[in-house]
């Protein structure tokens, strides 16, 4: 049980290494990885996902935001739509953003948002700093070279979202794309 408590430990302060990425800079496309919603409300993580993107979006005005995901659960509104939302209510208009509202889970969201950029432009992705890690996995399978823009998350979320992500980061790189 010591030594399970103690690869969590070690794979968790990995995850959160790879979620500092001070080369994201500068990007022409900003991807943003929403996290969930339930009735169409945001949950804590998509809003700071959301500030997050704001901020970046700010600071690098001629980078063009991408928002990707499909409707979850009890939802009427695609995520995509509400993370649309989202960056409107803090400036960051329309014109500025690339919708993506078909995929689901991950690896699609990459897939068909990467699949619209040229592999030579400068890329980023907002996501929560548990995900960073497996975004750049995901995106390297790709052909494409990311950097992240993480939002922090809550310690609780870490707790509970960090075991379920080590799992699917050694799922990811034992798995073909």
């Amino acid at each position: 049980m010591k030594i399970l408590l103690l690869l969590i430990l070690i794979y968790a302060v990995v995850i959160i290494a790879f979620s500092y990425d001070f080369k994201a800079k500068g990007a022409d496309y900003l991807i943003i990885i929403p996290n969930n919603a339930n009735n169409d409300i945001p949950d804590f993580q998509t809003v700071s996902i959301a500030n997050k993107a704001a901020m970046y979006l700010n600071d690098n005005r001629e980078c063009k935001a991408m928002v990707t995901g499909t409707k979850q659960g009890n939802c009427k509104l695609s995520i995509a739509s509400i993370m649309t939302d989202l960056l409107d209510e803090r400036k960051i208009f329309s014109s500025r953003i690339i919708f993506e509202d078909k995929a689901n889970g991950l690896k699609e969201q990459l897939k068909n948002t990467l699949s619209k950029v040229d592999k030579d432009k400068k890329i980023a992705i907002c996501c929560a700093d548990y995900k960073a890690l497996r975004c750049k996995i995901v995106a390297s399978k790709l052909g494409y070279k990311i950097n992240v823009v993480c939002s922090r998350s809550l310690g609780i979320d870490q707790i509970i979202h960090i075991p379920s992500e080590e799992f699917l980061i050694i799922k990811e790189l034992l798995t073909k794309l």
